[in-house]
């Protein structure tokens, strides 16, 4: 069982995450500190986070939850993201994120680069 201390500590992330307390309580830090969310090890890594949510301005006010998004889980390297099982929504962030053929040899593919997703309970889980 947690404390209410323990609570306090991860309270700010949860609201900004969605996340649960009992996944985030391994990851307190030992000084009695809050949990922060972590920034990301990476230029490239940002940069990417930021375009995301960028081109999702078209979910905007559809969705109960803001762009749609349900659940984050953001760590230095990755930032594991569950959006609401919704049509709507799930087909904006297809469109903007799974690699699909065009019509321009030069460009077959496109999409974000590394991207890993994979079909769940709820929908698809990039």
């Amino acid at each position: 069982m947690s404390s209410p201390k323990a609570l306090d500590r991860t309270a700010d992330r949860r609201r900004s995450t969605g996340e649960l307390h009992q996944a985030l309580a391994p990851l307190l830090p030992d000084d009695d500190s809050v949990l922060l969310i972590p920034g990301a090890r990476r230029e490239e890594q940002a940069r990417l986070e930021a375009e995301s949510f960028l081109g999702l301005r078209a979910v905007g006010g559809l969705s109960a939850h803001p762009l749609g998004i349900v659940l984050l889980r953001p760590e230095i390297d990755r930032l594991t993201i569950r959006v609401t099982d919704t049509p709507y929504v799930v087909m904006c962030w297809a469109d903007l994120l799974l690699p699909r053929s065009s019509g321009d040899p030069r460009d077959l593919i496109s999409g974000v680069p590394s991207l890993r997703y994979h079909r769940g309970d709820g929908g698809i889980h990039f």
